[in-house]
């Protein structure tokens, strides 16, 4: 009987092990893998402090995600989120496609920084979009065959709420305008059964979620311009706006999906 207790102490101290372990992999896995695609398809800087994710549940919170400006905006950052709340299957994370069940990002900090040369945002959203098209078309390139060492991913559900949005130009001499987004971003099924890939689906996820807080911008300065063509553009914008993200991410859904 002794021997058998001190065999199933010595089990349980292996499990353990075992479970620490594969919860600093699962962890160190996702830290790694956001701050390796951020730059590559941003093409900016970008960081996430610690992931908390558990073994057992899959739920878990990002903490501190921040994607830094591109060259030519002088502002902190673009966006930075103190928290971000996944659920996903966490032993997806080590296989050919992650399956996430829900991504919830509320209250995100997101500078919009209007240059000479453009929009930080719009700029960002460019160089995602870019990246993915060039990706497709070298897996074209290659006989409709993805890169061996691309992951696939699937996101059941993404929410984008409540974010703090500041408004950065020179027309505003040196001012900031703080904004709302009247309604969330919602997106459900991306990536369909067989997952796309992370380019493609952070390009389905970003054109709305721009679209979004372009809306709520251009309402804003034409506010300043005409008030009233500025009222009329904020109530026309919060009524159309999650409607318009749907069809905007459905028909890019089909896109990916039939090119």
């Amino acid at each position: 009987m002794k021997k058998l207790i001190k065999v199933v102490i010595v089990l349980l101290i292996f499990a353990l092990i075992g479970a620490i372990g594969l919860f600093f992999s699962i962890n160190s896995a996702v830290e790694e893998g956001v701050r390796m695609v951020v730059p590559t398809v941003t093409k900016t800087e970008g960081d996430l402090e610690k992931a908390q994710i558990s073994i057992f549940s899959g739920e878990g919170d990002l903490t501190n995600f921040i994607v830094k400006n591109p060259k030519g905006f002088d502002s902190a950052h673009a966006v930075n989120v103190g928290t971000i709340r996944v659920k996903l299957d966490p032993m997806s994370v080590f296989s050919e496609k992650i399956v996430i069940d829900e991504i919830f990002i509320d209250g995100a900090e997101v500078n919009y920084e209007v240059a000479l040369n453009g929009t930080n945002i719009g700029t960002i959203q460019k160089n995602i979009d870019e990246f993915a098209e060039k990706q497709k078309a070298e897996a074209k390139s290659e006989g409709e065959e993805t890169l061996t060492t691309e992951k696939f991913i699937k996101i059941k559900k993404f929410t984008f709420q409540n974010p703090k949005i500041t408004l950065l130009a020179t027309h505003l001499k040196g001012q900031e305008l703080t904004l709302e987004l009247p309604n969330p971003v919602t997106l459900k099924d991306i990536g369909g059964e067989e997952g796309i890939s992370v380019a493609q689906a952070a390009k389905v996820i970003a054109n709305p979620v721009t679209s979004a807080i372009e809306m709520v911008v251009n309402a804003k300065d034409q506010l300043l311009k005409d008030p009233l063509k500025g009222a009329e553009a904020l109530l026309k914008g919060a009524g159309q706006l999650e409607g318009g993200i749907k069809k905007n991410a459905d028909s890019l859904l089909k896109k990916l999906g039939g090119e």
